[in-house]
């Protein structure tokens, strides 16, 4: 009798475990997305809706407005590794797209000290089109953005205590890019940490020109540091004298400091 009692003791809690194992996996997004207030902790312009699928696989429909004019959309889609969430360092993998481009990316921190946040892996290939909300209003009116972007393998660690970058590599290849009428056919552009600084080295041109330097962007400023030198006076390109200075009819710089 006490054995059968033990048996079914047993049965009863491997059942309760199941379901309860069964309830955790089935989680829906937007319950959890309810019960974690997750709007009100967002900015008041960036907004997920209609969530669909669950906690561990699952999509939104992210929009982020910075403007009335303006409004970025896309589909933002997640994978939350249990194996991860069981060693304390939860990662998800998630992607991004739109009719303009699409983007994959990791992104992990721990589930007991969260003071850093690490994005890793982070591809994708855009038309610089899906970026125009992002510019000031003063600067949007000035034209439109044109060409592509590719991100290639780009990966940051966040400090959460400092609200600044602990580390950033990678690169992003630009390809007939059109920065509001400056056209460059061809741009790499690599980030690094140098001083508490994000450096961008900047390497590219088009036929008979040649852009090189660097940008330093930090919390509070920013410092350019570019020139373009060309074969001839011929191939320097036409748009120069809108944001460049020429120092000879073959060289022209850019240098610039500035606080946001």
């Amino acid at each position: 009798m006490q054995r059968t009692k033990s048996s079914l003791a047993g049965l009863l809690s491997i059942f309760v475990l199941v379901l309860l194992i069964s309830f955790v996996y089935h989680l829906p997004a937007g319950w959890v997305f309810k019960q974690m207030n997750l709007q009100s902790q967002l900015p008041k312009n960036l907004h997920l809706s209609e969530p669909q699928g669950t906690l561990w696989q699952g999509q939104t429909q992210l929009t982020f407005s910075p403007s009335a004019q303006s409004v970025f959309s896309a589909k933002l889609e997640w994978q939350l590794s249990p194996w991860s969430l069981l060693m304390l360092q939860p990662n998800l993998a998630m992607s991004l797209d739109n009719a303009q481009g699409g983007s994959k990316w990791n992104i992990a921190t721990g589930l007991l000290d969260q003071s850093r946040i690490e994005v890793s892996d982070l591809n994708g290939m855009w038309q610089l089109t899906a970026f125009q909300a992002f510019l000031p209003n003063s600067v949007r009116g000035l034209g439109e953005l044109k060409g592509q972007v590719g991100l290639l393998q780009l990966g940051l660690v966040w400090d959460v205590q400092t609200g600044w970058l602990a580390s950033i590599n990678g690169s992003a290849q630009f390809s007939q890019a059109d920065f509001l009428g400056a056209n460059i056919p061809q741009l790499k552009v690599e980030p690094a940490l140098k001083n508490k600084q994000v450096e961008l080295s900047l390497d590219g041109g088009g036929p008979g020109w040649k852009l090189s330097g660097s940008s330093l962007m930090g919390p509070k400023a920013f410092q350019h540091n570019l020139k373009i030198q060309a074969d001839n006076a011929q191939s320097m390109p036409d748009w120069i004298d809108l944001v460049m200075r020429k120092k000879t009819p073959v060289l022209a710089t850019l240098v610039q400091k500035g606080r946001w």
